[in-house]
């Protein structure tokens, strides 16, 4: 008989730490619950100081609240970019999403403002052509800074710089 108490202490055992654990996991979970109720209130709190105190460049938190502004943008920006894949803008008026060409909002009725094309950029001559003076028309080697003929000051243009350049190697060819 020594064997059926042994066993039946055993199981014993096994069934109180089981409830135990399960217990513990219960108290775990309402504590982590509780957690969840105190960060939801400190970024309730957190949200309505930074609404209250964001132009304040003196607040001590004046750093952070401009990091919130920057990456505010950004999102503004990137969300501009995703609309335009999709060939989508907002309308000024009522912030629905309208196809691009649209002249009226279907949703309000507004005018919506018409996007002009961006002008492309004047292509910049390759640097093995000569350039030409502005002032008296002669022609010039492609990294002269003055006229040799008129003394013209030349306009300099940015030099053209590899994609890679701040990066540590060079792209690969595939």
């Amino acid at each position: 008989m020594a064997f059926f108490d042994k066993l039946t202490e055993t199981i014993n055992n096994t069934s109180k730490k089981a409830k135990d654990y399960s217990d513990i996991s219960a108290l775990n979970g309402q504590i982590s619950a509780q957690q969840g109720i105190i960060n939801g209130c400190y970024t309730e709190i957190g949200r309505a100081y930074y609404e209250a105190n964001r132009e304040n460049a003196e607040d001590p938190f004046a750093e952070s609240m401009q990091k919130i502004e920057a990456a505010k943008e950004t999102i503004l920006s990137l969300q501009r970019q995703i609309l335009a894949i999709k060939g989508l803008k907002v309308c000024e008026n009522c912030g629905n999403q309208i196809p691009v060409d649209a002249a009226f909002c279907p949703s309000c009725g507004a005018r919506a403002a018409v996007e002009q094309p961006a002008e492309p950029e004047p292509e910049t001559p390759a640097p093995d052509v000569p350039k030409t003076c502005p002032s008296c028309g002669a022609e010039l080697p492609p990294d002269a800074m003055f006229c040799t003929n008129c003394g013209h000051k030349m306009e300099q243009e940015a030099p053209a710089r590899a994609a890679w350049v701040n990066a540590d190697t060079p792209p690969q060819n595939s």
